[in-house]
């Protein structure tokens, strides 16, 4: 059994205190998946988009690194799509490594186990950069 390298990370439950921080990484990050595509930002306030994707989603988790808890680099979607489950990601482009997916994707796949039961959960392929292209 090979040893795999991974990120210390944690992913906390989304608050509403974290509205702001949550619209303003989405508008600047890495997104692995489809879900703000479809969930433009359409210029209203941070507490109603955050309020928006916890009425869509099953599980909507925050991504810290453990060394710094305090600071949000991402969030984790698990979403209901046609009769599947689908997790997203969006992460600031300074933390975009292969270690960190894999542990947010273990993490979120070991919560919605533990949580809703929920064994199978698709990714998607499609990764985009929502920020300003310069």
């Amino acid at each position: 059994m090979k040893n795999k390298k991974t990120t210390p990370i944690l992913l906390k439950r989304m608050s509403g205190k974290e509205s702001d921080q949550i619209y303003l990484l989405s508008q600047e990050a890495i997104v692995l998946g489809n879900f703000l595509q479809d969930l433009q930002l359409n210029g209203e306030k941070p507490l109603v988009f955050v309020q928006r994707l916890l009425w869509l989603s099953k599980g909507f988790y925050t991504i810290r690194l453990q060394h710094e808890p305090q600071k949000i680099i991402g969030y984790s979607l698990l979403y209901k799509k046609d009769n599947s489950f689908c997790q997203s990601f969006c992460i600031l482009p300074n933390y975009y490594y292969t270690a960190v997916i894999e542990e947010a994707r273990e993490q979120l796949s070991r919560l919605a186990r533990f949580c809703a039961g929920i064994t199978d959960i698709k990714s998607s392929n499609n990764i985009y950069y929502a920020g300003n292209k310069a």
